[in-house]
């Protein structure tokens, strides 16, 4: 993950991101059903990670207590990233879901309009 980001010269995104990913990938892998799957996607204005199980059922947050030590990844990934969601499979695609979270490009990488 960290060389995805470094490879598209987005460094300062790749501690954030890489612990996003440990997250949602961790998520899936306890949850989720089938295998698991991850994609990033580096476009002109905004970097998109997404993690696909064949589960259909979506995660959803839920309050950690104090004591508890895990049940906080969700609200990570949500605090982290600029947007985040998920998505059940179309019909054509199969029967999962993918799970995403997303990060705005700083200004300094985006080519102005000419």
């Amino acid at each position: 993950m960290r060389g995805v980001f470094a490879a598209s010269g987005l460094s300062q995104l790749a501690e954030a991101a890489a612990l996003c990913a440990s997250e949602l990938v961790t998520k899936v892998h306890r949850h989720g059903k089938g295998d698991v799957r991850m994609a990033a996607t580096v476009q002109h204005d905004r970097v998109r990670v997404t993690v696909h199980d064949d589960s259909p059922e979506l995660p959803s947050p839920r309050r950690a207590a104090n004591d508890e030590t895990d049940g906080r990844g969700l609200f990570l990934v949500t605090a982290l990233s600029d947007v985040c969601g998920m998505t059940i499979d179309e019909p054509a695609e199969g029967t999962g879901k993918a799970v995403w979270f997303e990060f705005n490009v700083p200004p300094t990488h985006t080519k102005s309009p000419t």
